[in-house]
């Protein structure tokens, strides 16, 4: 899985992303009204779980908020998200890296002052408005990235507003076929993880990859 702002960013990072050893691409589209999906994957480690069941072969794009786990996930694995797009945003790119030695013994007391007031410590970086040391603390990722985005995608692909959610699948950003895969029917949870494993475990998906390394 590849966790993405929007199309830009797709483009933008095109090249390095095919240079990932991919053969195979697809967009797995949601809006915040298909909730069953939303729920999944970002709050039941969907990402995670699709990233595994897609393999190593086949990146999909998603407008979704990376959960600290998925980051600590793509972290651990070196997974490509992390090299290529990860590690460029400065909330993640800094995450979790604790101070050690005499740095930390020095400033502890004062950190353990800090955090105790952390909602009411204010900070202001050059002209920017000011903000709680909380936020800073605990940003909120899901402000970077919003569902909304994924109607571009849909338009961009040619497809209808009827046939979301879905993933749909193709081998360049820009030009040749899509074959779609509908979600529509998917109805909990529980429900989008075993659909998921039968599809990628199935023909269908063995076809798709097999189609797309012999044209790569």
């Amino acid at each position: 899985m590849i966790p993405v702002f929007d199309l830009d960013q797709v483009r933008i990072a095109w090249v390095e992303i095919r240079g990932a050893g991919f053969v195979l691409y697809g967009f797995m589209l949601y809006s915040d009204q298909d909730t069953v999906l939303v729920e999944f994957m970002h709050h039941q480690s969907g990402l995670a779980e699709v990233d595994q069941l897609s393999g190593p072969e086949c990146a999909i794009f998603v407008i979704e908020s990376p959960s600290r786990k998925w980051i600590e996930y793509a972290k651990h694995h070196k997974h490509p998200w992390w090299s290529i797009l990860g590690n460029r945003i400065p909330q993640f790119a800094d995450e979790d890296v604790p101070a050690t030695g005499e740095t930390n013994s020095r400033i502890s007391q004062t950190v353990e002052t800090l955090l105790r007031h952390q909602t009411t410590v204010m900070i202001s970086v050059g002209d920017d408005q000011p903000v709680s040391l909380r936020h800073l603390i605990e940003p909120d990722y899901a402000s970077l990235y919003d569902r909304t985005e994924i109607w571009n995608v849909v338009r961009h692909f040619g497809l209808k507003p009827q046939e979301i959610p879905c993933i749909v699948f193709f081998r360049d950003i820009d030009q040749g076929e899509i074959d779609v895969v509908c979600l529509r029917d998917i109805r909990s949870a529980r429900q989008a993880t075993l659909s998921l494993r039968d599809f990628f475990g199935g023909g269908d998906f063995e076809r798709l990859l097999i189609e797309a390394r012999n044209h790569a």
